[in-house]
């Protein structure tokens, strides 16, 4: 028996408001997507009108930040999930940065992960978040769960990620 094909996106948009005036409800009924992932929302689904909170034909899931305009992620389903928000530790999670959606075939992971370039002391967060995510994650495949792992990871491996790597060289998530 074959597996039904389904079709996942993933966007940073910086902001859904401001997306929200560009047509975003049209391309996200035109866009064929089963899932779609948003990250850095930058507000509470109250901020929103109810098209851009409730898409017509989507199951939608939020998870903000405590801080107004600040992080965020949105998943958008054309089939209901089970939803967990953050990965269990409020010094992460009142970020709005982990949204979980298991489906009956798998079990999405919708990340806005930290940057660490505005110094040390947010260097140090990123990597105890990566951590802690990892361990978290590492237990659902432990559990033979298929599992997949979407958003903005705000690290670029190579320079193609990056619009400008030269100026980047020393900005944590492209060095070495």
């Amino acid at each position: 028996m074959t597996q039904p094909e389904i079709t996942l996106f993933s966007w940073n948009v910086n902001g859904i408001r401001a997306l929200g005036k560009k047509g975003f409800s049209a391309w996200l009924q035109s866009s064929g997507a089963d899932v779609v992932m948003l990250q850095e929302t930058k507000c509470s689904p109250e901020q929103l009108t109810a098209e851009l909170r409730s898409p017509a034909g989507y199951y939608c899931e939020w998870c903000s930040a405590e801080k107004k305009g600040y992080s965020g992620v949105a998943t958008f389903s054309r089939a209901p999930a089970e939803a967990t928000r953050g990965i269990g530790l409020e010094r992460f999670d009142n970020e709005g940065r982990v949204l979980i959606s298991t489906f009956p075939e798998f079990t999405l992971f919708n990340t806005y992960f930290p940057s660490g370039s505005s110094g040390p002391e947010r260097v140090a967060f990123k990597l105890e978040f990566y951590r802690h995510y990892l361990a978290l994650l590492r237990s659902y495949l432990e559990r033979s769960e298929r599992v997949v792992v979407a958003g903005d990871v705000n690290t670029a491996y190579a320079e193609i990620d990056l619009a400008r790597p030269r100026e980047n060289v020393k900005t944590s998530g492209f060095m070495p």
